[in-house]
């Protein structure tokens, strides 16, 4: 089902945040939950993290902290355009920090 007027987006949290958030996006529509959750953790928690991350209902991807934060940018745009497309959108996302720079996404 389409979100039709909502701008999707996606929640970027840690690890010691996301069960608290996962809480709060249980009481919301499912119209107004997040496309999808990242998770960024420490190289130790990674595997627990994954775990957890598995047996939710929400989809959860887990991210280990990075040097780099564009590599991070790039593969968010990547999950997102492949949410897009799955959900019948077609104009893919690329970065950018202009203001509007996302007016091409149809909701």
């Amino acid at each position: 089902q389409a979100r039709r007027g909502i701008m999707p987006y996606v929640l970027l949290t840690s690890f010691a945040e996301v069960k608290p958030c996962m809480e709060i996006l249980a009481r919301l529509h499912p119209h107004f939950r997040p496309a999808f959750t990242v998770m960024i953790c420490e190289a130790r928690q990674h595997k627990r993290a994954s775990c957890w991350a598995a047996v939710q209902s929400e989809s959860i991807y887990v991210f280990q902290k990075t040097q780099c934060p564009s590599n991070l940018v790039h593969q968010l745009l990547e999950l997102l355009n492949r949410f897009l497309n799955e959900n019948s959108r077609p104009n893919p996302l690329s970065p950018s920090l202009e203001q509007n720079a996302w007016s091409q996404l149809e909701v």
